[in-house]
């Protein structure tokens, strides 16, 4: 299944930014997003980031998976629904954590996304080699 279809059916199962309160001026409608919809959208582009350089990473010869969920070389459905249902875990919790501490879901949101970030550069780096 392509990488595409995963990274879809991912903000389409997560709350989308429509959570963005739109607000109905006078001549036009505005949207408005808040750091918390920011943060999200960072995690999610930064989690499939990881996924996508993980994949292209497998695919060269001598090159394997070092984390044990996955297995040393798993299947693209693997990799990828395991990446996206742990997205959609931490989205599931950073939206529980928002109700009474919207600073830290969305810090939480922008560490996990930044190891995502990492791990997609650490990926890259590997697979050039």
């Amino acid at each position: 299944m392509p990488s595409g279809v995963f990274f879809v059916l991912f903000i389409l199962a997560c709350p989308s930014l429509s959570d963005a309160r739109a607000e109905v001026g006078k001549e036009r409608r505005q949207l408005r997003v808040d750091a918390y919809d920011l943060s999200r959208a960072y995690h999610a582009a930064a989690m499939f980031a990881d996924l996508r350089t993980t994949d292209i990473g497998l695919s060269r010869p001598g090159v394997w998976e070092r984390n044990p969920i996955l297995g040393k070389h798993p299947s693209d459905l693997r990799l990828y629904a395991t990446g996206v249902v742990g997205g959609m875990l931490v989205q599931y919790c950073a939206r529980r954590l928002r109700v009474r501490h919207p600073r830290a879901a969305v810090w939480m949101l922008v560490a996990v996304g930044s190891v995502h970030a990492y791990l997609a550069v650490h990926n890259s780096r590997v697979s050039d080699d």
